[in-house]
């Protein structure tokens, strides 16, 4: 699921901090939700994108505007913040593939059902 075009700013420009979401296929579906930077504007309207994934280093990825989010864009990072919830909330993660065939796969009307999901509150912090 991409993001809807409509909602993405045009802010990026060379070493713009970026989240990755929306790859179908096995090895982009490994890099979802993983963040990143651009490295490189390819001629076509992709983007060079060096992901950080925690293991050896892997070369930049060619990435369309819709399956990366901005990170210094508000919006984007709501957006991004949206898609987690709606991936890795239990309660969503059950409901989702009959949400999506009900729906249409409508990531608007699925994000704003994700919207009005909560959360417990966690201490981000312990203390000794």
């Amino acid at each position: 699921m991409a993001a809807p075009g409509n909602l993405l700013s045009s802010d990026l420009k060379l070493h713009s901090r970026v989240f990755v979401h929306g790859l179908n296929s096995t090895a982009g579906a490994e890099l979802n939700f993983k963040a990143g930077y651009i490295v490189k504007e390819e001629e076509n309207g992709r983007w060079g994108v060096k992901v950080f994934t925690g293991s050896a280093a892997r070369a930049a990825v060619r990435l369309k505007r819709q399956n990366i989010l901005s990170a210094s864009s508000r919006q984007e990072r709501e957006l991004f913040l949206g898609l987690l919830t709606l991936y890795y909330s239990p309660e969503l993660r059950v409901a989702r593939p009959a949400l999506n065939t009900s729906l249409n796969e409508d990531i608007g009307i699925l994000l704003l059902i994700a919207s009005f999901v909560t959360h417990r509150r966690q201490c981000l912090f312990q203390f000794g």
